[in-house]
């Protein structure tokens, strides 16, 4: 739909503008861009005359959510985007008496038959008002490696664990993305076949021991841009 707004905005003399979001641009945004006036993008991206970088797009407006935990322990955060993802789910089910332990869990799984609400555990099926309120009320994330979904955790400034969709399953978008914020030094990495609770702790212990580090980095970063600032700049371009 987007793309036949830009082509028509072409015939009509009528600026468009679009915005890439991943390392790799995907085959919507190829096409479009040639019809655009300007494609803004969250990462440099190289040899592109009308790309401009300008970071993720962030409304941090919204507030922590209201959460059901009794116990005073850190809160995990186990998310595969809006509808969660089969390898994460598979995992806080092998190691769910583990994790509950350790953490009170928010687990936002996708499946409406497992709607769960305990005293430390949390099963959300589908989140429609995004992921910003549960990441703000977490103090440990575990994520796929959605550009979206790794900006929003960048900018609350939380402590991650990504596991990016494999080559099998995408274009390796995620992998990309991943190991950039993993070269920035905001994250650690596992591998989608490789989650288990050894690799989860041998994470932890990572991320505990370089937390300050960590931090600093994430604090420093100006990998986002807020959309007031965001829609700043499209004025500009008018």
């Amino acid at each position: 739909m987007y793309l036949f707004l830009v082509l028509l905005g072409k015939l009509l003399n009528i600026k468009s503008f679009i915005h890439e979001s991943d390392i790799t641009i995907g085959l919507a945004n190829k096409i479009a861009y040639h019809f655009c006036d300007r494609m803004f993008t969250t990462f440099s991206l190289e040899g592109l005359k009308k790309s401009k970088r300008v970071g993720s797009v962030i409304d941090s407006s919204a507030n922590c959510v209201d959460l059901p935990f009794i116990d005073n322990k850190p809160v995990l955060l186990i998310t595969g985007g809006s509808l969660g993802a089969q390898t994460l789910n598979d995992f806080v089910e092998k190691n769910k008496n583990c994790l509950l332990e350790k953490f009170n869990v928010i687990h936002i799984s996708g499946d409406k038959k497992a709607k769960i609400k305990t005293t430390n555990y949390w099963n959300i099926d589908y989140t429609k008002d995004g992921l910003t309120p549960f990441i703000k009320s977490a103090d440990l994330i575990i994520s796929r490696a959605g550009s979206n979904s790794i900006f929003e955790i960048l900018n609350e400034k939380k402590l991650n664990i990504l596991v990016p969709l494999p080559l099998s399953s995408s274009r390796g978008d995620q992998i990309k993305n991943a190991q950039y914020f993993q070269e920035k030094g905001y994250l650690y990495i596992i591998s989608d076949d490789e989650l288990t609770m050894r690799s989860f702790e041998a994470a932890k212990a990572y991320l505990d021991t370089n937390k300050d580090m960590i931090y600093d980095n994430l604090i420093n970063s100006n990998e986002t841009i807020s959309t007031k600032k965001f829609f700043e700049l499209i004025k500009k371009e008018l």
